[in-house]
């Protein structure tokens, strides 16, 4: 925006079109010093419709009526009030169902804003517990992540159980049970494959009810990727080649052996960079004891603690490489 602020003050005959979400107004108000037109955009009914039409069309025929298909028609654009969102909640409340008679009551009991269509899109998770389990950790991770995650990196996430040993590929979700598990909450990037909340009001609504539904988030992930980076695969023996060759041979052969650690263990970087800023949050007396051992290590991992101190770095710390100055930085005692 800065930039953008700055071209314009060169006085051309340039003109500028973005777009952006509603809460981004006030900060864009704030870089541009002139005076702007904003244009709302909102889903007109007879598209919201056009896609009701096309999610009714493509579920099973079984369960769906003439009758009730225009009752959803009529009923559930009025509801959206200007928003393709509640719209894809309620349709995929009502085809949830698996009776005429369910649907058609899930059609009168459709909950009024957005707010509520995220209370009842979670207790709709809640029918399957399995479902909901994994559902609300993948929510758990993308909320409360310090970055944006890869559908590859949230694979490796889920598939770490408490006192695991090495990564176990077999309990990898796919990207569709991810979804699935979810009933419309989140969404991947198809360009960069990251995974994120469906709308910027679910972060708002997560804000509000954070302790209600991840009370221990920060620490399940702080203890998740400690016990990722236990992995053999990630132990000191597996840097020394690196090592070595950084003191000897050329840079593209670290490079090459680094991103092949990082491929076969797509969360490693992040493990190994944000470990300590959950941790700083929340660390229980099981999560301590992980960092303690990473960081006690008789030989530790250099390219974990690297990573952990950039990441400081990157948050305006000052932060040396070594294991008694990470322990300082998050609090780490012992």
């Amino acid at each position: 925006l800065q930039v953008i602020d700055d071209i314009i003050q060169l006085k051309t005959n340039l003109r500028i079109f973005f777009t952006s979400r509603p809460h981004v107004q006030e900060e864009v108000n704030r870089y541009l010093s002139i005076e702007m037109k904003t244009l709302t955009i909102v889903a007109h009914e007879e598209d919201i419709r056009a896609y009701l039409v096309h999610k009714i069309q493509s579920d099973n025929k079984d369960a769906m009526n003439d009758q009730l298909s225009r009752e959803i028609l009529e009923i559930i654009p009025k509801k959206a009030a200007g928003m393709f969102l509640i719209a894809a909640l309620h349709i995929d409340m009502i085809l949830d169902e698996l009776t005429i008679t369910k649907r058609r009551s899930a059609l009168s009991n459709l909950p009024p804003g957005l707010h509520a269509a995220y209370d009842g899109t979670i207790e709709r998770m809640r029918e399957s517990p399995r479902r909901f389990e994994l559902g609300m950790k993948v929510l758990m991770w993308i909320y409360l992540a310090e970055e944006a995650l890869e559908v590859i990196e949230l694979q490796h996430a889920l598939s770490v159980e408490d006192g695991a040993e090495a990564l176990d590929p077999d309990n990898f979700p796919s990207k569709s049970t991810l979804l699935h598990c979810c009933c419309g909450l989140v969404t991947v990037d198809n360009e960069t494959s990251t995974v994120r909340l469906v709308h910027y009001t679910l972060q708002e609504y997560f804000n509000l009810y954070e302790e209600k539904y991840f009370p221990y988030g920060h620490n399940l992930i702080a203890r998740t990727c400690l016990t990722y980076l236990t992995f053999p695969g990630l132990t000191g023996d597996a840097f020394e080649d690196i090592e070595d060759l950084s003191s000897s041979e050329g840079y593209s052969e670290v490079q090459r052996l680094r991103r092949g650690i990082e491929v076969e263990y797509a969360l490693f970087v992040y493990a190994a960079s944000q470990w300590g800023h959950h941790a700083r949050r929340q660390c229980d007396n099981a999560t301590y004891d992980l960092a303690i051992t990473l960081l006690q290590r008789e030989k530790p991992s250099p390219g974990i603690l690297e990573l952990t101190c950039t990441s400081c770095r990157v948050k305006g710390w000052d932060c040396r490489r070594g294991s008694l100055h990470v322990a300082a930085l998050f609090g780490i005692e012992g």
